[in-house]
């Protein structure tokens, strides 16, 4: 991947555009392609309906970022038009830049009403939160709506701790408490690490998991 990427940020071009749909499942799969929100998405639209995955949209796995910027809005929206083109979606959602339980309930609306099965929940080091003060508490707030999704996916820190965590043993507890819950209201869990290229580490990280009864 990292030719790959390089290559991509060297030309400025999205150079998956010229792979066949056939040529991404073998390569690629199960890769997920996180969307960055821009001030203008007509590129990014360009660039994925250049892909030749036609009928198989669903197929292509899609994130979308949640940007401080622009707001959890934004990402409804990018989310909305990709589902339309027969994307398979899965918004990030960060939980400092939900309002209020009344904004929670509007989110859980909003998945189910545009079939979203998978979200992603993020704390956000966007400054101080609204009203969550982490995302664990917007988590069970979410699920407790009954908002649709039979995957909530969450992320893990093999290198750097978040801005809310002290030491190595509280993420881990917080790691087991976000297990629970989602075992709670019977959806799949699943840990997206933030970036590491220190197989170590994340190898260590996962083992020191796996030793506190971490199982997802």
């Amino acid at each position: 991947m990292f030719p790959v990427a390089r290559s991509l940020v060297s030309s400025g071009t999205c150079i998956f555009a010229k792979l066949s749909a056939a040529s991404l499942s073998t390569r690629l799969d199960p890769i997920r392609y996180e969307i960055f929100q821009l001030h203008d998405m007509k590129p990014v639209y360009h660039a994925l309906n250049r892909m030749d995955v036609s009928a198989n949209n669903s197929k292509l796995a899609l994130s979308v970022s949640c940007s401080a910027l622009q707001g959890i809005g934004k990402t409804q929206e990018v989310c909305e038009s990709l589902i339309r083109q027969g994307f398979n979606v899965t918004p990030h959602i960060a939980s400092s830049l939900v309002i209020d339980l009344r904004h929670t309930v509007r989110l859980a609306n909003w998945m189910n009403s545009n079939n979203i099965q998978e979200v992603m929940v993020i704390g956000g080091d966007f400054g101080a939160p609204h009203h969550y003060p982490s995302a664990i508490s917007f988590m069970a707030d979410l699920l407790d709506q009954q908002c649709g999704i039979t995957k909530l996916s969450f992320a893990g820190y093999p290198q750097e701790l978040p801005a809310h965590c002290t030491n190595a043993s509280d993420m881990i507890s917080i790691m087991l408490d976000k297990q629970t819950l989602c075992q709670q209201y019977g959806v799949e869990g699943d840990v997206v690490n933030q970036i590491c290229l220190d197989s170590k580490k994340i190898i260590d990280w996962i083992r020191k998991l796996r030793e506190h009864g971490f199982i997802l």
